[in-house]
């Protein structure tokens, strides 16, 4: 079976776990899958689809009525009440209440909202579409939780940046794994699939002043044919953290780590966030899941950080602030976007150094409302 054998059959499975979770067959997943697949990555199929499994009400009918709602308000209950009613009432049942929140509430309203625009369109039903709320109504809601922080004219929010002395903070605090993790996502800038297939052939701890990370072709970004691997550097001062991790990893904590090379015969991932992975896309998705979930923890109970922003971190917020930190010393874009793999430095200017416009919601309006 070929790897993207494995990644249909796992996505396939994954869109079974969505229409098992609901309470009845609300959502064709199988049709929506069917008209989706292969137009829209799979992670991006993924995202849809966790959102879609919320909805608690047949979006096909005159008579919606969500289960969610008291009696009387599923009666009365249409699609363009989507936001002002269903989302406010399901989304504190789905993620919780209270202020902190907030900012994840208003997210995953907004992707559930995205998703059943793009359900419509799936199952041939896309006049339902002018039912909905109008993206407008999810304006005040896609910054983080209610900020003060006022709207610039392209419609975006103020980019959160982690400070080193963050970073240092939430190291200090974590366990021997997300401590190597942290040290590899944010003084590395891995993006997490390259660190969730991390291996310890991809650090070369030889060099003098840096340690040198390969990140095999198959893993690096929009690698796939290409035969050219990508390296990244990581700060000197973190190996004999990261060793002893990567002995600990293989059980050979009493040995020197050139012994432990010498005769290790064993390579196996570092980052296992799921007791039993193959590491195909189905595992991936509830890796990466936990990895972020892991994150917040540290940056929520841990730290001193913003609890309301440590609850919708991610991996690639420490990417992005990485990328931010070297173009904050050197001023120089185009070493910039070197250091970051980009192909362009166009990437580079416009996704990670927008450091005087506001954030768009997580990268999500970007990421979904273009395949509108």
């Amino acid at each position: 079976m070929t790897e993207d054998d494995q990644h249909d059959e796992s996505i396939t499975e994954i869109f079974e776990d969505y229409a098992d979770y609901q309470s009845d067959d609300y959502i064709d997943f199988e049709k929506f899958l069917g008209h989706y697949r292969g137009d829209l990555s799979k992670n991006t199929l993924v995202t849809y689809g966790r959102a879609l499994k919320f909805i608690d009400f047949d979006p096909s009918s005159d008579s919606p009525q969500p289960e969610c709602l008291d009696e009387d308000e599923q009666k009365k209950f249409n699609l363009s009440q989507f936001e002002s009613l269903w989302a406010r009432r399901k989304m504190k049942e789905v993620v919780g209440q209270g202020k902190g929140k907030r900012a994840t509430r208003n997210r995953q309203a907004y992707l559930c909202w995205l998703g059943l625009k793009k359900y419509f369109k799936a199952i041939g039903e896309a006049e339902k579409i002018d039912e909905l709320p109008s993206s407008d109504d999810f304006d005040d809601k896609k910054s983080s939780g209610g900020s003060s922080k006022k709207k610039d004219e392209d419609d975006s929010y103020v980019k959160v940046h982690l400070e080193e002395k963050q970073v240092r903070e939430m190291i200090d605090a974590a366990d021997e794994k997300m401590e190597a993790a942290l040290i590899c996502l944010y003084f590395g800038g891995m993006r997490s699939f390259e660190l969730l297939h991390a291996k310890h052939d991809y650090f070369d701890f030889t060099k003098s002043g840096e340690i040198s990370v390969r990140v095999p072709s198959e893993y690096a970004k929009g690698r796939r044919g290409n035969r050219e691997s990508e390296n990244l550097i990581i700060k000197k001062e973190f190996q004999e953290k990261l060793q002893n991790y990567i002995l600990k990893v293989h059980g050979c904590e009493e040995k020197d780590y050139k012994e432990f090379l010498k005769e290790n015969e064993d390579s196996k991932y570092l980052f296992n966030f799921k007791k039993e992975t193959e590491k195909n896309f189905k595992d991936l998705v509830t890796e990466r899941w936990r990895l972020w979930e892991e994150l917040r923890y540290v940056a929520n109970e841990k730290t001193s950080l913003d609890k309301e922003y440590a609850e919708n971190l991610s991996s690639h917020d420490f990417r992005g602030s990485h990328i931010q930190r070297v173009y904050d010393t050197i001023k120089d874009l185009k070493k910039t976007a070197s250091v970051a793999r980009h192909g362009s430095s166009e990437t580079t200017e416009k996704y990670y150094l927008q450091e005087d416009k506001e954030e768009k919601m997580d990268t999500y309006k970007q990421a979904f409302e273009e395949n509108d």
